[in-house]
């Protein structure tokens, strides 16, 4: 196998794992599968687990190496592991461009507003004590 194949299956890979975790058109799968079963709820939201599951379907199939052939189930995993890799860092990637998660934003914008607050009440705290020692 080669670079060009590599990140043909690691494409193929991430395409894959952002589509079914994170596209709209299989949210009301997602949540319904999630209500009944939770571990695999777990694993269909969150794109680089799922990676790890459609690298090794993808290399079952397709059969690709980079490594001699040492023994078959071996060859798997590690070429498995190896597109994951790769997978993960498309994932990453994409996932910061086009997926930003809102309540990520919304706790880092509560977090900005409440340091506000404090700063505002130190100010005020501080200027209360100097002024009642004099």
């Amino acid at each position: 196998m080669d670079v060009v194949d590599l990140f043909t299956y690691a494409f193929a890979v991430a395409s894959i794992s952002l589509t079914v975790t994170r596209s709209k058109i299989f949210e009301r799968p997602r949540v319904r599968i999630q209500e009944k079963f939770k571990w695999v709820g777990e694993l269909i939201s969150c794109p680089y687990c799922f990676s790890h599951w459609v690298s090794l379907i993808l290399v079952i199939m397709y059969r690709p190496s980079f490594l001699p052939h040492v023994w078959m189930p071996l060859d798997i995993t590690i070429t498995a592991f190896i597109i994951v890799g790769m997978g993960a860092i498309i994932i990453g990637v994409v996932s910061r461009i086009l997926f930003r998660d809102p309540t990520q934003e919304e706790i880092i914008t509560k977090m900005r507003s409440a340091i506000k607050i404090l700063k505002s009440k130190t100010k005020t705290h501080n200027h209360i004590n100097v002024g009642e020692q004099k």
